[in-house]
């Protein structure tokens, strides 16, 4: 389980942080709940504070096969 997200951006200009694009991709995959979760923990990391590990279910996907 994953209870933050985290960035590797050392160089904004020839790798931009996308974190409201990539905000939006993750609630449409995995619901606003989670996300919120996930960038409270963040916050709560740089405070020093404890992350209590709840438990979450991620809606599943629909799949399309086509055999």
């Amino acid at each position: 389980m994953v209870h933050f997200l985290a960035t590797d951006a050392h160089d904004t200009v020839r790798r931009p942080l996308l974190h409201k694009e990539i905000e939006q991709r993750l609630v449409k995959k995995i619901g606003s709940r989670y996300v919120d979760y996930l960038k409270g923990n963040g916050a709560k990391v740089l405070n020093n504070d404890v992350i209590m590990a709840e438990d979450y279910t991620i809606p599943s996907q629909k799949r399309f096969f086509l055999f």
